[in-house]
Order: structure tokens, then sequence, then C-alpha cells
């Protein structure tokens, strides 16, 4: 996430994803195949910490006001806001 919170898709190498997560770059490979399907696996895991926070904010009360709350709370989580926006910028490719 964090590496292409930074850099997004295209400008995120994944020598720079495996040196941060303390891994090797072929172990990353290895896990995830090529760099689009990380990306991807990013995304997803991005728009299902999106879903998580309002469907907390509907639990609490159906109104307004708790998806407000806790949209503050999605705010604070800067990367997930940056990866998804990078995923919008990157939907040029068919395969995001």
């Amino acid at each position: 996430m964090q590496a292409f919170a930074a850099s997004g898709y295209e400008g995120t190498k994944t020598d720079e994803i495996a040196r941060l997560a303390g891994v090797s770059q072929p172990y990353v490979i290895r896990l995830f195949g090529t760099k689009q399907q990380l990306f991807l696996a990013a995304l997803h895991s991005v728009c299902g910490r999106i879903e998580e926070i309002f469907r907390e904010a509907a639990a609490e009360t159906p109104e307004l006001s708790a998806l407000g709350h806790n949209y503050k709370r999605l705010l604070s989580e800067r990367e997930l806001l940056l990866v998804l926006l990078h995923g919008f910028s990157a939907s040029g490719d068919p395969a995001i």
C-alpha cells in the first residue's frame, strides 16, 4: 500500500515493494505473478476496507451522522485513499 500510495501503479517498482516488505523481489513476483496483479490485490483490499468502514457506520446507526463520523476515520487512513485515486488514474488499463 505504501509504495503504491506514494508512486502509483506506473511509478512503483516491484523491487521497492519488496524492500518495504522486507522480502526479495522474486518472492513478490512468486506470490502475486505480476505487478498488475499485486496492484489489483491492493485495490481490492482498499475497497474492502472502505466498505468495512461504511458498514460499521450503518451498524452503529442508520443516520447520516454515523457515516460522516466513519468517513473521518477513512480520511485518517490516507494511504487507502491515495491507492484508490491511483486506481482511478490507472483505469485506462482494461485489466484495472
